[in-house]
């Protein structure tokens, strides 16, 4: 779904079409249709970036890896040149 699909709820065209309608009916519908619409379209796009979010997280847990918990006289190497000792 791109952006402009889910704020103005149509696909960007480069073309013009102009249609007639019949008497007494309108090509516009009304503010509660277009509403209700926006309203399904903005709830779609919602449930994509929840799948989307799931998918980065699963993808970051599979390569992540807990961190060293260390505690107070723990010697650390930090460089080879280099010992840290945590108080």
């Amino acid at each position: 779904m791109s952006p402009f699909f889910a704020n103005y709820g149509l696909h960007l065209r480069c073309t013009l079409s102009i249609t007639h309608a019949g008497p007494g009916t309108s090509p516009n519908p009304s503010a509660e249709e277009l509403a209700l619409k926006y309203y399904a379209i903005h709830n779609q796009a919602k449930e994509e970036l929840k799948r989307a979010q799931a998918k980065y997280k699963e993808t970051y847990d599979t390569h992540h890896k807990e961190a060293a918990t260390f505690k107070p006289g723990d010697c650390q190497e930090r460089d080879y040149r280099l010992r840290i000792r945590i108080r």
